[in-house]
């Protein structure tokens, strides 16, 4: 056997969802470092989003420059 045992599951009551949303923080080449990417068009693939309205689609890096201010750097 491989990977590691599951010794627990978790099962919640379902909700209905009326809007689902995408965020991510991902490491970005051309922003040297990480950045947070959100989309209202949420629960689809976010690569299709890219192609057919990238205009919904917002990228912010300058958030994780605040980290950088004390780190000694």
């Amino acid at each position: 056997m491989y990977g590691v045992a599951c010794r627990q599951v978790s099962i919640g009551q379902a909700l209905d969802i009326s809007r689902e949303t995408y965020f991510a923080i991902l490491m970005d080449r051309e922003h040297n470092g990480p950045v947070m990417v959100g989309s209202p068009h949420g629960g689809m693939d976010i690569e299709q989003v890219a192609l057919d309205d990238p205009d919904s689609i917002f990228t912010v890096s300058s958030f994780f420059h605040l980290f950088e201010l004390g780190s000694g750097s």
